[in-house]
């Protein structure tokens, strides 16, 4: 059964600002902080900050949720799930069912998420593994939408920048999907179960550039064949290529021979402030980023000029690439309480919508 998600309208009652500023606050919601404020690209304040009230905040632990008959392990022949797939250049989410087989005992456990090994068996022999990736908190839910948004267009920020062939590496960022466990419960929403779901990479793990848009290991000896250095390039060419609205870093990742695979990166923005620190994530790269050869050889405008066309580079600046991501993911949250697959969570949230938003 092939499922396409479809863009719930306004309600009729909200005008077009309101229903901006309701996108707004459902960000706010998804992104774990506290406030959303609006800051230039210089990290020029412009206040306007937007408040949103806890919501009784729960740690699910990480115990892997049970089925409705409060059996935990993947049966023999698998276990339905939904599998959600974000498509960048449709900006838009499509579905499909499919089978997996999820372990019952978590294999790696940090601070915020638990990961899971999983097989999706209507995959081909040798495609089939995969690593789940369940968020602890029970308000962070929302968040595998957004999450996921990000790496994919993060994906596609790659491929605009390896088609310049002037850099000896091709990057990419691995693949990544929601999986819907409509068979388990979770355990605080009483609805279904949400994971993060990647495809699985054997080779070792290596950290390029850090968070704060520092690369420590650039021009080292560890930099001999220009890897990390690309990296760099990599995160100025996000900055010039979104007219300076974001930076994709904290690049991270598995590499194989010329080609290296990204995972979990994070983003700055002078608009949005994802993941709690979307501003300061801007300001660090402003204030840590080093030009190298590459930046240089790309003809990548100053970080004080990334609204200038680059000479080299092969299409302008387009400001909208976040704000489409932002719109996406809050057309599909609406969608999916429609469905009811995340009522008596979201609706939480969007009760306590700022005094300040109600007014349209």
């Amino acid at each position: 059964m092939h499922i396409c998600h479809q863009r719930c309208p306004a309600p009729k009652s909200a005008s077009s600002q309101s229903n901006e500023a309701y996108k707004l606050v459902v960000i706010n919601a998804l992104t774990d902080h506290n406030s959303l404020r609006n800051t230039m690209l210089d990290g020029t304040d412009l206040g306007g900050g937007l408040v949103l009230p806890s919501a009784g905040i729960q740690d699910v632990g990480g115990t892997l949720p049970p089925f409705k008959s409060r059996r935990q392990a993947s049966p023999a022949q698998g276990e339905p799930v939904i599998k959600h797939v974000f498509n960048y250049e449709e900006n838009r989410w499509t579905s499909h069912q499919t089978r997996v087989q999820l372990e019952e005992k978590p294999f790696a456990e940090g601070r915020m998420r638990v990961c899971f090994r999983l097989k999706d068996l209507n995959m081909p022999v040798g495609a089939q593994d995969h690593v789940a990736k369940m968020m602890k908190r029970e308000d962070s839910v929302p968040n595998y939408f957004l999450d996921c948004e990000l790496q994919v267009m993060a994906g596609a920020l790659a491929k605009k920048f390896n088609a310049l062939q002037v850099n000896n590496f091709k990057l990419s960022f691995v693949d990544t999907f929601i999986f819907e466990f409509t068979d388990r419960v979770h355990p605080s929403t009483k609805g279904p179960v949400f994971m993060s779901v990647e495809t699985y990479h054997g080779s070792d793990f290596y950290h390029f550039v850090v968070g704060d848009s520092a690369c420590h290991w650039c021009d080292t000896g560890r930099d001999a064949n220009g890897i990390y250095s690309t990296a760099a390039a990599f995160c100025h060419f996000t900055a010039y290529i979104s007219g300076g609205t974001l930076v994709v870093t904290d690049l991270q990742g598995f590499p194989q021979g010329d080609q290296v695979a990204f995972t979990d990166p994070r983003i700055g923005s002078n608009k949005y402030d994802i993941w709690g620190g979307g501003p300061k994530r801007m300001r660090s790269f402003f204030r840590n980023h080093k030009c190298n050869d590459l930046c240089q050889q790309l003809m990548l405008p100053g970080l004080n000029r990334l609204g200038i066309a680059g000479q080299k580079l092969l299409e302008p600046p387009d400001t909208q690439i976040l704000d489409r991501i932002v719109n996406s993911t809050a057309n599909t949250l609406q969608d999916l309480v429609g469905k009811k697959a995340l009522a008596g969570l979201l609706p939480v949230y969007l009760s306590k919508t700022p005094k300040s938003i109600e007014r349209s």
